[in-house]
């Protein structure tokens, strides 16, 4: 898998598209690491699994929320459980990776 970032007015835009569409890896701070955005709620990588990669809601212990989702090494959906018990996550456009 190959990450990338992106800058501007594209940037934007492709944000958009991810918040309303898949998922995307972010980088919220620098040396903090990765987190996954999906439907505006950010999830850290929990473990891998036979499903694929499980991923926690980053505020699953701060929130108590049980929402976790499984991607496959292309970060597309293969199932999700549990829902938000919280809003949704501000998100900085700066920070956003694609997988290629």
């Amino acid at each position: 898998m190959v990450v990338s970032s992106m800058s501007g007015e594209l940037n934007n835009a492709r944000l958009h598209c991810a918040l309303v569409v898949g998922a995307v890896l972010i980088k919220p701070e620098k040396g903090s690491k990765y987190k996954l955005l999906y439907k505006r709620h950010t999830f850290n990588k929990c473990t891998k699994s036979k499903k694929g990669i499980v991923w926690k809601c980053s505020l699953s212990k701060k929130e108590n929320c049980d929402a976790k989702i499984v991607t496959d090494e292309n970060l597309r959906i293969v199932s999700s459980k549990g829902s938000h018990n919280h809003g949704k996550s501000d998100v900085n456009s700066k920070h956003v990776y694609f997988t290629v």
